[in-house]
């Protein structure tokens, strides 16, 4: 639910942020109730990455570049961090200490006033440190790691940080119940369990490679893991051995990762939420998540507050991605180390035996962006290593992906001959756009300028099916330098094939296909450099450029709609509760034809009513009064009666508890 401050807030400038705020997480709703999302501000333009909340009132989020956000009384401001490193996760204790952890192992830590860089941070591992948590001020860890490279758990034991275990996976979430019963999920699939004295993996894999990203236990033997493919599983000590397993209710929800799981003790509300906004809510009645939202930008983190409220925060960032790279030993193969550092730039090493293939892929709010595939080898006089099979280039089935964009690329070098008189190419366009095709010389040898057309003489084919059998366009320009060069405008969107054929099947040709579009350019990764050669064994610099992309972000919050008819399920909560601490008081479950509710002193003396000290919202059946009255003091401790009444002639009494805790 939105806080009376939260309401009279305006759209703002910041563009990369995301924070949500879910109301009615909880089952209890009657029947026919509903949540309803609308957008909020968001203090800050960088990508948030994870939220917690000290209490309703009292909340912070952390986020790339070192950003740190607070929520107080209402209202998100920024907050100095004492680090521009990302930061990945938070945890607040009840002491109104909080520590967060980020990229190069940093570390750092709010000690009530300010937050400042841990002397350990960077010591103890330069790998991104991805979840904190604690559960006492000192019983905590931190979990991290980097796919392709190792994962890493972190001990706080109240005085300093201690290496606990080092794993083949990379870390991304943890649940601390208690000093001798701890959690850990991760890449791989991974899942762990600390005991006290010593670390064990349970024998409930799942081996599909992917990954867990966060995990939570609202009882003790009762948990929940979420993870890529929008899969959901389920910790029960109904397994023999106790383990966690798949859950067939939980299925088909969505196929999108999950990135974030948050639930209240004993299962009374919860939410999961993930990539391309997707939203999870809990039914504890049929102890089930079910779709309650989705769309937008990514959703990373998620605190669910009590059985009303939750926050949730994300975005999109256009520096996460990825560079995809296999090798071929008989069968064709990706395998994925995310790179998230600044965008533009990678470097990696590459043994000498392998033929190595790359592409750039980038995910924005769940829809996955990609260069096309280039190989990286050691020039050895010969060309077209598209042509290793399974399948290869030389059939419709092995056929080399294109992505034309705005800016001229060209893919090679490939070589045609009497054994190989054709290649195949597949290009996924637009209706309307127009697109350009041809070839040019390539030969490393040559630096690409000795014949602009290449070396020989072919012919292309555009066609619309992957038979090959409706040709759209073809063009065989053997008049010029260009062996063929053709000018496309497709009439219907679809993956189109273009096949480049020798004119002379006994000849030979290299060269390479240029390619590009115009009209509606579209904004897949254009690669600005790579070397078509590089010395095996050494390092290879790829630079690449996602034109027309920009950060963004939305804050979105979400209310019940209820469908109550009468007072006879109202409830007050927190009740007692203590205006000075800023805490405000919630009545829920209220009908839409709600017309009157005052609030008195014990003398009878009006202090607050409707529109005048407290706030209703008939679509949510919600109202809220801030414990202030009418001088704009909070009010003092002691008791103070109320009454509602509806215009269809219902009536409500009750008592509200002010205290000073």
């Amino acid at each position: 639910m939105k806080t009376r401050s939260q309401r009279r807030q305006g759209p703002g400038p910041c563009l990369c942020s995301l924070v949500l705020t879910a109301a009615a997480l909880g089952g209890a709703s009657p029947a026919g109730a509903r949540s309803a999302w609308e957008e909020l501000a968001s203090p800050t333009a960088t990508l948030l990455n994870a939220v917690k909340f000290l209490n309703r009132s009292e909340g912070w989020g952390v986020g790339d570049r070192g950003t740190v956000v607070r929520y107080s009384n209402g209202s998100w401001v920024n907050f100095p961090s004492g680090t521009d490193e990302d930061l990945f996760s938070i945890s607040v204790l009840g002491t109104g200490e909080a520590w967060a952890v980020g990229r190069n192992g940093a570390i750092v830590h709010y000690n009530g006033t300010t937050w400042n860089l841990h002397p350990q941070s960077r010591a103890l591992t330069l790998l991104p440190l991805t979840t904190v948590r604690f559960l006492a001020p000192d019983i905590g860890w931190a979990v991290g790691g980097a796919p392709c490279r190792s994962g890493v758990a972190l001990r706080y034991n109240g005085a300093s940080w201690v290496s606990a275990t080092t794993t083949n996976d990379p870390l991304y979430g943890v649940e601390v119940l208690a000093d001798d019963n701890v959690w850990f999920c991760g890449g791989g699939r991974r899942l762990m369990h600390f005991d006290g004295t010593g670390f064990t993996v349970p024998p409930c894999p799942l081996g599909d490679g992917k990954a867990w990203y966060a995990l939570t236990f609202p009882f003790t033997n009762r948990g929940y893991v979420v993870g890529d493919d929008g899969l959901i599983w389920r910790y029960t000590t109904n397994l023999s051995p106790p383990c966690f397993g798949a859950d067939p209710a939980q299925a088909l929800l969505t196929t999108q990762a999950l990135r974030g799981i948050s639930m209240l003790p004993g299962e009374a509300a919860g939410m999961v939420v993930g990539d391309a906004g997707v939203r999870l809510k809990f039914n504890p009645g049929a102890r089930i998540f079910e779709a309650d939202a989705a769309g937008g930008q990514d959703l990373r983190g998620v605190d669910v507050i009590n059985e009303l409220e939750g926050q949730a925060v994300g975005g999109t960032n256009v520096s996460q991605t990825n560079v995809e790279w296999g090798y071929d030993t008989g069968v064709y193969l990706f395998s994925t180390c995310p790179q998230t550092g600044e965008l533009g730039n990678y470097a990696d090493s590459f043994v000498a035996s392998w033929p190595v293939f790359f592409r750039i892929r980038a995910r924005l709010a769940g829809v996955d962006y990609y260069s096309p595939e280039y190989r990286i080898a050691a020039y050895t006089g010969s060309c077209d290593p598209w042509d290793t099979p399974p399948p290869g280039d030389a059939v419709a089935a092995g056929a080399t992906h294109l992505i034309p964009t705005g800016a001229v690329q060209s893919h090679g070098p490939h070589c045609l001959g009497p054994s190989d008189p054709g290649d195949w190419y597949s290009i996924d366009m637009t209706a309307g756009v127009t697109y350009t095709l041809g070839s040019i010389d390539t030969d490393p040898l040559t630096g690409g300028v000795a014949v602009e057309g290449g070396v020989g003489d072919v012919a292309a084919t555009i066609y619309s099916d992957p038979a090959g059998v409706v040709p759209v366009a073809t063009d065989d320009n053997t008049g010029s330098n260009y062996q063929f060069r053709m000018v496309f405008t497709a009439t219907a969107s679809g993956t189109y094939f273009l096949r480049v054929s020798l004119v002379d099947p006994a000849s030979d040709w290299q060269g390479m296909v240029q390619y590009s579009q115009s009209g509606a350019p579209r904004a897949d990764i254009t690669l600005v450099s790579w070397p078509p050669s590089f010395t095996p064994g050494g390092t290879v610099t790829v630079s690449w450029d996602l034109g027309g992309f920009e950060s963004s972000a939305r804050i979105v919050a979400s209310r019940a709609q209820t469908a109550e008819t009468d007072l006879s399920r109202v409830r007050l909560f927190p009740n007692p509760f203590d205006p000075r601490a800023g805490e405000i008081l919630t009545f829920d479950r209220l009908p839409a034809d709600l017309d009157r509710l005052e609030i008195y002193t014990v003398r009878g003396e009006r202090v607050a009513w409707l529109k005048s000290g407290v706030e209703f919202s008939k679509e949510t059946g919600v109202a809220y009064w801030s414990g202030r009255i009418l001088t704009g003091k909070p009010a003092a401790t002691g008791s103070y009666p109320f009454r509602m009444h509806t215009r269809s002639g219902k009536t409500f009494r009750g008592l509200i508890i002010v205290v000073k805790k």
